[in-house]
């Protein structure tokens, strides 16, 4: 119809706003079939709880997008022929529009003169007039439909006879559980995984070794006090370490009786772990873990729900006997949480057969529980190597005080044992007695001979010195008392009674000692000689003799 453009461009715009105003009536009216349909499945979700709650206001206001969607894609577009007929409708043309569209196929001459006669008419016809669009009412009316359902989402109260609603409640809060302690999992994973925790040693406690071997074979015989200022530093650093693991462990390392759990009369799994671990050793417990993790493959593929439950609670008392043992036995925190998580997605797949997020998770929870055995383990060889540095450190510091200390000496040696055994035998070549250590000093603690400081030296009266006693000679006046002291003579009466009570004294002293001696964590190879010394005591008599 190029030929004819006032005729083409007022039938085009006619078109048009006849498939907007069609796109718009359908739309309006499935919009509110929708509408309704959501209020009545909101009144069964809010009154029963069998329908789950996804009547947010943003979902509510999805409803007129949805339903003009809906109406594009299926609506059957007007043709020009459905204008042409609206325009002569509203002109009362007597069908020219519709004769012009349709004269393409008509046989005869007479096209010019229909074309002539609707190109004059479309000048005076009015696209707006011939299809008018009257949106006030039906958006008011769409607006109170979406309005009442945003209210009721809002305020129409849930009741759940069914108990549905706590259900979905439920897993929900396991989900975010799961994602929760996955992120958690991996957060610890990643830490972890960094270390070396297959070594004999972490590498911190390696570092420190290999500077320790360094500055003993540094060591000069007649650099006394040198040798003790480094001897010192690093007692102080290695002592520090030892204390750090030794808080981390204390409760492993206590070796107290275990809790007896109710129903199992046998404890020899749980002190066996324990047993173990003090040595440095989570070979059983692994074990025991990749059981764990293969029983759970086993599990998943399992169909018969007898044989399932069954299945699920020999996993669940094996995951809940390592977790007792880890919170109680060992006090490992970390340990724990990761067996708790395990346990806790384990008990989400009971309801159901478990997921393969699920299964994930635990499997997850499991290998982190792993990585912190082998660190449990690894921070008690860590201490074993302490100890046996700081018991070097101890026959050092005997060595360097008869200037024997000679690193020159120490070339060969290569391990903690080494230096253990060639200092031993330079001491049992000086006649010392091994089993007996400096009981001057304590690991890291930086007091006693040996730690920065020189042997004191013995006073002796006879050498003259500038030294003049100015003590006042002022004659003794009457005035105020300033300090006054009262003492008690010891009769020969009164022998046997003292005597009584310093051995009493000694007797409480000698257990304060015992109880600060695994309160303060010494390692044990000091043990012996702080015991020593208290005991000596037994043999001194109260005046001082023997």
């Amino acid at each position: 119809m190029s030929e004819f453009p006032h005729s083409g461009s007022l039938l085009q715009k006619v078109l048009l706003r006849l498939h907007v105003a069609k796109i718009g009536r359908i739309g309006f009216g499935v919009c509110l079939a929708l509408a309704g349909v959501v209020a009545l499945l909101l009144l069964v979700s809010r009154l029963t709880g069998l329908i789950p709650d996804w009547f947010s206001m943003s979902a509510i206001l999805m409803l007129p997008l949805l339903a003009l969607l809906g109406t594009v894609v299926v609506l059957r577009r007007p043709t020009l022929s459905d204008a042409a007929r609206r325009v002569d409708t509203h002109a009362g043309t007597q069908d020219l529009f519709l004769t012009l569209t349709m004269i393409d196929n008509a046989a005869g001459d007479y096209k010019p003169l229909v074309g002539r006669d609707a190109e004059v008419k479309a000048p005076s016809v009015e696209p707006t007039s011939v299809v008018p669009w009257h949106w006030s009412r039906r958006v008011a009316q769409m607006a109170a439909a979406l309005g009442l359902l945003i209210v009721g989402s809002l305020f129409l109260p849930t009741l759940d006879p069914f108990g549905k609603v706590a259900a979905a409640k439920e897993v929900e809060i396991r989900h975010e559980e799961l994602v929760k302690g996955r992120k958690a999992t991996e957060v610890r994973k990643s830490e972890l995984t960094k270390a070396d925790l297959d070594a004999e040693t972490s590498e911190e406690i390696e570092r420190s070794l290999e500077d320790l071997k360094s500055s003993l074979k540094r060591m000069e015989p007649q650099q006394r006090q040198e040798n003790a200022r480094v001897i010192a530093g690093q007692q102080k650093a290695l002592g520090q370490q030892w204390r750090q693991r030794a808080e981390q462990l204390k409760h492993l390392l206590s070796q107290k009786p275990m809790k007896q759990r109710f129903g199992d009369k046998s404890q020899s799994k749980p002190r066996q772990w324990a047993k173990n671990l003090r040595e440095g050793a989570a070979d059983e417990l692994e074990d025991e873990l990749k059981d764990i993790q293969k029983e759970m493959s086993e599990l998943a593929q399992m169909k018969d729900p007898v044989e399932r439950t069954e299945a699920m609670r020999r996993l669940q008392k094996k995951l809940e006997d390592l977790h007792e043992f880890a919170k109680e036995d060992v006090n490992s925190k970390p340990l724990a949480a990761a067996l708790e998580r395990a346990l806790k997605e384990l008990e989400a797949g009971k309801a159901e057969s478990m997921s393969g997020e699920q299964m994930e998770a635990l499997t997850e929870s499991l290998k982190l529980a792993e990585l912190e055995l082998k660190q449990i383990a690894q921070s008690a060889r860590d201490m074993a190597e302490l100890e046996k540095a700081l018991e070097v450190m101890q026959m050092a510091k005997r060595l360097n005080n008869d200037e024997k200390l000679d690193g020159e000496e120490m070339e060969g040696a290569e391990s903690m044992e080494d230096y253990q055994e060639m200092y031993a035998e330079m001491m049992a070549e000086l006649g010392y007695d091994i089993a007996m250590l400096d009981e001057n000093g304590l690991p890291g603690d930086g007091e006693g001979l040996g730690a920065g400081e020189i042997e004191p030296m013995e006073d002796d009266d006879s050498v003259e010195t500038d030294f003049k006693d100015e003590t006042s000679k002022s004659a003794i006046k009457k005035g105020k008392i300033l300090l006054s002291l009262k003492t008690k003579g010891v009769t020969e009466g009164e022998e046997d009674e003292i005597e009584l009570q310093y051995n009493t004294i000694v007797s409480d002293l000698k257990q304060s000692v015992s109880e600060a001696i695994d309160q303060e964590q010494i390692p044990p190879g000091y043990h012996d000689g702080i015991k020593k010394y208290f005991d000596s005591l037994d043999q001194t008599a109260p005046d001082g003799g023997e």
